[in-house]
């Protein structure tokens, strides 16, 4: 039977969301918030990441007393989202949900625009989110063992979707194929490229076919 390593099968479990905002300055001194916050998104409208900031968008607007407003900022598997963030001014009213790839970036990307560790101030983890591994309805695959078979069969022919580079479905996807003796094609979705691709964009594709195989976040606030 085969079964991912201690590591990759712990991270399929769990994906830690915080919620981050840059460094404060002597101006949040004052009353806060005096004025409508910005909550970057880094991924398109209908991903996990979208549906948290706008479920705690309602919370935050009666404790706060102030709107959220909400940018989907997206591109780049969540960088740049990050380095807008990073550039904002440093007054509170800029605040970004940080996926993993704020961990994983700075040993993917030789210029991120941004320091992980001197640009952004955590605020609290927002979300634990299991991430799930599925397969197109098309595909005669039932379980894990099934589909690493079909893969060996097939070398290259499968496909599957990430939201981009340094995201948590791309790593999990590459730990997966290190460890069975297949090649694999990383899927060219347009909105993956360009935009990120949502999950609700890759349940589309997947939905129809256009694609085998997806690893989506499932967050729970």
């Amino acid at each position: 039977m085969f079964k991912l390593p201690r590591p990759a099968a712990t991270a399929l479990r769990v994906c830690a969301l915080a919620l981050c905002a840059v460094a404060s300055s002597p101006s949040m001194a004052q009353e806060w918030p005096t004025k409508p916050v910005t909550l970057i998104v880094p991924f398109p409208p209908g991903g996990g990441n979208d549906i948290v900031a706008r479920t705690i968008n309602v919370k935050l607007h009666s404790l706060l007393g102030q709107n959220l407003i909400i940018d989907n900022h997206a591109g780049a598997g969540g960088n740049l989202a990050l380095g807008a963030t990073a550039k904002s001014p440093p007054d509170g009213y800029t605040i970004v949900i940080a996926t993993s790839s704020i961990a994983v970036s700075p040993a993917l990307y030789a210029n991120l625009g941004y320091d992980p560790v001197k640009d952004f101030s955590p605020i609290t983890l927002l979300v634990i989110a299991p991430t799930l591994l599925v397969v197109s309805p098309a595909l005669p695959v039932k379980s894990l063992n099934e589909l690493v078979a079909l893969a060996k069969k097939h070398p290259g022919k499968l496909d599957y979707a990430s939201a981009g580079t340094g995201s948590s479905a791309h790593m999990l996807a590459e730990d997966l194929a290190a460890q069975v003796p297949i090649t694999r094609q990383r899927i060219s979705h347009i909105f993956t490229c360009i935009t990120g691709g949502s999950d609700a964009d890759n349940a589309w594709s997947l939905s129809d076919g256009q694609m085998a195989v997806e690893i989506a976040g499932c967050p729970s606030p």
